[in-house]
């Protein structure tokens, strides 16, 4: 009996173990079966967020292309009504305010994604950085060094994850927040959320929603704050799955994260277009400074940074004024013109450059992104915060512009921008495309006069940067004062297809006139003036055709150049007909059409080449006759056509003493045809489609240029023309 009640003693005790083993396993996989819901909830909860975080970042990497005009980066609006589409209206989720991060629902159909909830069935809560609102009134610069305001910090209130002043990702530019399930701490005011749309959840409801959003510096509790800045952040705290003070699941979105996208894009970003496109304005202020025969007057800022050392140049910021050709591209300067500098010699004339083994007179400085990938600590106000100025040999994989400390006027770096380049250094205006001016060039100008000395008909003043065509100091009524006198530039230009040239005249006494004359230097390898002391030939009749000019005929007389005209006025002229030095500039003679001997321009002709003073001409005083003392403004285009012989060629030629639609700097711009950057203005006179034959080859395949005129022997047509700023460009 014994035994038996022992060994019942003993089958309870087994059974006492397995129902204790049972109720183990049982709050085991209990526990486990919390833990995996736990998990599952946090999965699917992260997952979305990740998806919101995926499109908005995909939303500001294309902003430019759905928003022609505008640039990457900006992210839309919080949805202010729980529509799904981002707030329009600024002002009912203050996304128009410049310094608030706003608050609403994340705009799921303007971003092109279903209504996404968190685990909980909460619809998505979104924050946006008041520099990266797509309000309507946008924050610039937009750029890579442009860093959010909102902070980020983990669950324990101590880990910076992404600080706005010190991280390098540059803070976060926004926040997605899955709410979760209500605590008890925070049950009011969130109505029914588990409907299809989220209407009843406006932004007036967030605080019943996220516990997530601390004060700031001033006491005011999170998206109620108006003064959000990288020193004054909007913090955001990380919560946990099952937080009893706060549930908030968060992604974020850095600076960094937008720019990596924007710079995985084949087109740059379109940095390397507007590259291009600063180079060619900063080119075309150079070559207007050049004619204008003011050394430099780039529009530096008015503290440039002066360069010491064997670089006696100077360094600043675009100049404010600047303007790119395309218009749509207008907001991508001004957001990214801090990352460029311009870079001019203090003589524009020296070539003090050497950028890329080109001597040059100015170059164009871009700052590639910062060494982290991130955003600057600030954005760059002085050159030693945008470039990497130690050379290549400090590892960093940037560098080597050396002309930005003064060690030396060299840059061998890259051209163009890639994706972690070094810095970008461009020469502006090549010494290859060196234009001849008065300003640099005037002593190298040779005169012809058929007197000498005080009866010389053309006389050049290089102290002044002027020449003069005529002489009010001949003797009057005498015939021998009858004579030419011309200023040539005596190296032959090389002509292939533009040759543009721009300068300036006022006319002290009237007389016969001038020419702006192009002669073949094949045919004629010295330039020469006259061949006939024929006054009203305006000495344009001594050379060999083929050759052009630009006729400034200032007075009518009977002789056959004018017979075809009715009053003074300016003209294309070409040769007329060969057997008559006589027909050079006489309107009407040679063969329409004809490629040996073309006509030179009638009146009556369309297109004409010219252009008899009317006072028609808003560019030109209300006046039918030459103005005394009062400055004329000329630019001549010439585009030429060569495959074979004949050659064709156009001609364009505006004079102006006013600018009401296009300014004078354009006029002097002659890196670009006037037509392309003036597209308003009164078209002065052209002529298309003249034809050369070949002479002894490519006719007119480099010229010389000068200035001819003729003065008669009388005392009222002594003339004195002054010539100034000129400059001519061939390519």
């Amino acid at each position: 009996m014994r035994t038996s009640r022992n060994s019942q003693r003993g089958y309870a005790l087994i059974i006492m173990i397995v129902l204790l083993t049972m109720g183990l396993l049982y709050g085991v996989v209990s526990q486990l079966s919390l833990v995996e819901a736990r998990v599952g909830r946090a999965q699917g909860t992260q997952t979305v967020l990740l998806q919101a975080k995926e499109a908005l970042i995909g939303y500001a990497a294309t902003y430019r292309d759905t928003h022609p005009g505008e640039v990457f980066g900006y992210l839309p609006c919080p949805d202010a009504d729980g529509d799904g589409d981002a707030d329009t209206v600024n002002s009912s989720a203050n996304c128009a305010s410049s310094n608030q991060v706003v608050v609403g629902m994340l705009p799921y159909k303007t971003l092109g994604l279903n209504d996404l909830r968190d685990a909980a069935n909460e619809c998505l809560w979104y924050a946006v950085s008041p520099a990266h609102k797509a309000s309507l009134t946008k924050v610039e610069p937009m750029n890579w060094d442009t860093r959010g305001q909102i902070r980020i910090r983990d669950s324990d209130g101590t880990t910076v994850l992404a600080d706005p002043v010190t991280g390098a990702e540059g803070g976060a530019v926004a926040v997605i927040f899955a709410a979760g399930p209500p605590l008890s701490n925070n049950t009011a005011g969130r109505g029914n959320s588990s409907s299809n749309v989220c209407s009843n959840s406006g932004k007036a409801n967030w605080r019943a929603f996220l516990e997530s959003v601390g004060f700031d510096s001033t006491g005011v509790n999170g998206f109620d704050s108006s003064g959000n800045s990288t020193a004054n952040p909007l913090t955001v705290t990380k919560g946990t799955i099952d937080g009893v003070s706060n549930n908030d699941q968060i992604a974020w979105i850095t600076p960094k994260d937008i720019f990596e996208r924007v710079r995985k894009r084949t087109d740059q970003g379109g940095l390397n277009i507007l590259m291009t496109e600063i180079r060619a304005a900063l080119a075309g202020k150079i070559t207007s400074d050049l004619a204008a025969g003011t050394v430099p007057v780039i529009a530096l800022p008015a503290t440039p940074t002066p360069i010491t050392g064997a670089y006696t140049g100077q360094v600043g910021a675009l100049p404010a004024t600047l303007a790119v050709a395309n218009s749509n591209d207008t907001k991508l300067l001004s957001n990214w013109n801090e990352q460029y500098r311009s870079v001019v010699c203090s003589n524009l004339c020296s070539y003090c450059l050497n950028v890329g083994g080109q001597s040059c007179n100015g170059a164009l400085v871009f700052g590639a992104e910062h060494t982290t990938g991130g955003p600057r600590p600030s954005h760059p106000t002085v050159l030693t915060d945008l470039l990497e100025t130690d050379g290549p040999a400090s590892g960093d994989g940037k560098g080597g512009l050396n002309i930005a400390t003064g060690v030396t006027n060299t840059f061998t770096g890259l051209t163009t921008y890639t994706k972690g380049s070094n810095d970008v250094g461009i020469c502006v205006a090549p010494i290859t495309s060196k234009p001849v001016t008065f300003s640099c060039d005037i002593s190298s100008f040779t005169q012809q006069s058929t007197h000498a000395g005080a009866r010389a008909e053309a006389s050049i003043n290089t102290a002044a940067g002027t020449a003069t065509l005529g002489n009010t100091a001949a003797t009057s009524g005498l015939a021998s004062d009858a004579g030419n006198g011309c200023v040539w530039y005596p190296t032959a230009l090389p002509f292939h297809t533009v040759l543009r040239a721009y300068f300036s005249f006022n006319i002290v006494n009237k007389g016969e006139g001038f020419v702006f004359a192009l002669a073949d230097a094949i045919q004629n390898p010295s330039p020469v003036c006259g061949g006939s002391t024929t006054g009203s030939l305006l000495g344009y009749n001594g050379n060999t055709y083929p050759k052009f000019g630009l006729e400034i005929d200032t007075r009518r007389n009977s002789f056959s150049t004018d017979q075809l005209t009715s009053g003074e006025h300016y003209a294309f002229v070409y040769w007329g007909t060969k057997a008559s030095t006589t027909d050079d500039n006489t309107h009407g003679a040679g063969t329409p059409g004809s490629p040996a001997e073309p006509q030179n321009p009638v009146a009556s002709a369309a297109p004409s080449g010219l252009s008899v003073l009317t006072g028609t001409d808003p560019n030109l005083p209300a006046s039918t006759s030459w103005l005394i003392n009062t400055p004329y403004y000329v630019r001549v285009d010439i585009v030429k056509s060569y495959a074979l012989s004949p050659g064709t060629y156009t001609f364009k030629a505006y004079i102006a003493t006013t600018f009401p639609t296009c300014p004078l700097a354009d006029f002097q711009n002659i890196s670009s045809n006037l037509s392309d950057l003036c597209s308003t203005l009164s078209p002065g006179i052209e002529q298309d489609g003249i034809a050369i034959d070949n002479i002894s080859g490519e006719a007119m395949a480099s010229v010389f240029a000068g200035f001819t005129s003729g003065q008669r022997a009388t005392g009222t047509s002594n003339e004195s023309v002054v010539i100034s700023n000129f400059a001519i460009r061939s390519q």
